[in-house]
């Protein structure tokens, strides 16, 4: 297992619609990235044994996500997800990818956004676990998709450049 550094966010105050972007819900959890048989945080952590819900096999894969805890008035719950960080096995975790690193064990990063987008919802088709998902993602309204996670009390929007 090679520990692979992810990207990281920028703050910014407003979200805009242009093209050549996607949006994506903000989760407030912690950032994981998960292989086939080991999960990391992004400080080079390994979490593997705190979170064995999340190891699958098949395609030697790499993926980048938020681990969340499900909350009752937010679709997540940063202190949860924290209990079980420190060792609550009962509390219940869910991983949202947001991206593949690596595919059949070669990093795939500098492949183009929307193919790294499709290929990540391919292999997440075919892990057979409840608690990993695809992050939703949009191409347009910007302003809309932030007012919605305002709205619902979440940490904001991503949006990413891709053109």
């Amino acid at each position: 297992m090679k520990i692979v550094k992810p990207m990281l966010l920028e703050y910014q105050e407003k979200a805009t619609t242009e093209d050549g972007t996607i949006f994506e819900p903000k989760y407030n959890g912690i950032r994981l990235l998960v292989g086939n048989d080991y999960s990391y945080t992004r400080h080079g952590t390994i979490t593997t044994n705190r979170f064995p819900e999340l190891l699958f096999s098949g395609t030697q894969v790499l993926l980048d996500g938020e681990l969340i805890a499900p909350g009752t008035e937010t679709p997540d719950d940063f202190e949860a997800v924290m209990s079980r960080f420190s060792g609550n096995k009962v509390q219940e975790i869910i991983y949202m990818a947001f991206d593949i690193i690596t595919y059949k064990s070669e990093m795939i990063t500098r492949y183009p956004l929307e193919e790294r987008k499709a290929l990540l919802t391919e292999v997440l088709a075919n892990i057979d676990s409840p608690c990993i998902n695809l992050v939703p993602y949009i191409h347009t309204e910007g302003e809309a998709v932030f007012n919605l996670m305002k709205e619902n009390n979440m940490e904001g929007v991503v949006a990413i450049i891709y053109i």
